[in-house]
């Protein structure tokens, strides 16, 4: 579909074995309650932390509750999503990159497993060891990017997750430590118009690059303008849950961006369309 990057959240299994998944639970996505009763802990959830990979491969991955659930499939491991993302690049030509972010790594460090080595080990059996691979590790807990650095001497790109500005490290702090940071759209990105492709002012957003910080945002639907205005804004890129929109907003924000390009007119049109169907609910 032309994604540049694949996300996936990752958590550790009993065994620590890094999977994939959003949360640190799997009752929302599988069916761990009807294949393993009495299992839960005292607030009614099954951790992964709790289940051995062998055990969570009996599992099917249903999807999330709320969303067309699809069956016949399993929870996948960190080693398997990059085998594949590896093999697709190979037979493609492509160079799609990744981009860990481990769950909750204080949570794992209180029960006695941390994730920091088992995420370093699993990236680098793989080849990812360096800025110059196609990874990041993106993390909102930011002793854990010191640990990722300091301890572990890791010389990929670390990125800085927030979701509040007044929370947030400060950004001399986290040029120490890391090479971007990415937080939630609407801290970085204003809602306007994207035929006019001048940047609108963003204090978050300037700060970070006046330490030398790439900025990324997140979580887009399917809002093509509002994507626009994140490239337009000088964003690095962007998280979506559609990839096809997310595509058809990059391709369009670089043709408007060039003011001589053949297709900007066709683009301009493109965009008042979408505009024309409204913003998205936040």
């Amino acid at each position: 579909m032309g994604a540049d990057v694949i996300e996936p959240d990752i958590v550790l299994t009993k065994d620590g074995v890094p999977i994939c998944s959003h949360d640190l639970t799997l009752d929302s996505t599988t069916d761990v309650a009807e294949k393993f009763p009495g299992r839960a802990r005292d607030d009614g959830e099954h951790y992964a932390i709790d289940f051995t990979l062998a055990e969570i491969k009996m599992l099917e991955k249903l999807g999330r509750e709320g969303r067309v659930r699809q069956h016949g499939h399993s929870v996948v491991t960190l080693d398997e999503m990059i085998a594949l993302v590896q093999s697709l690049n190979a037979s493609s030509g492509r160079n799609v990159g990744i981009i860990p972010e481990p769950k909750s790594p204080s949570f794992h460090l209180a029960e006695g497993r941390p994730i920091e080595r088992p995420l370093i080990d699993t990236l680098t059996r793989h080849g990812y060891t360096d800025r110059s691979d196609a990874c990041v590790i993106q993390c909102f807990e930011f002793d854990a990017l010191r640990v990722f650095r300091n301890d572990l001497n890791t010389d990929l790109s670390l990125c800085y997750l927030f979701s509040e500005t007044d929370k947030a490290e400060p950004m001399e702090n986290v040029a120490l430590i890391c090479d971007s940071i990415s937080a939630r759209k609407d801290i970085l990105v204003e809602r306007r118009s994207p035929i006019s492709i001048a940047q609108s002012p963003n204090t978050a957003r300037d700060a970070a690059a006046a330490h030398g910080l790439a900025v990324y945002t997140w979580t887009f639907e399917s809002d093509i303008p509002y994507m626009v205005n994140a490239t337009h804004d000088g964003l690095a890129g962007y998280f979506t849950n559609y990839t096809d929109s997310g595509v058809t907003a990059r391709d369009l924000a670089t043709r408007l961006l060039e003011p001589d390009s053949p297709g900007r007119e066709q683009a301009v049109e493109a965009v008042l369309s979408y505009l024309a169907a409204g913003f998205e609910p936040e």
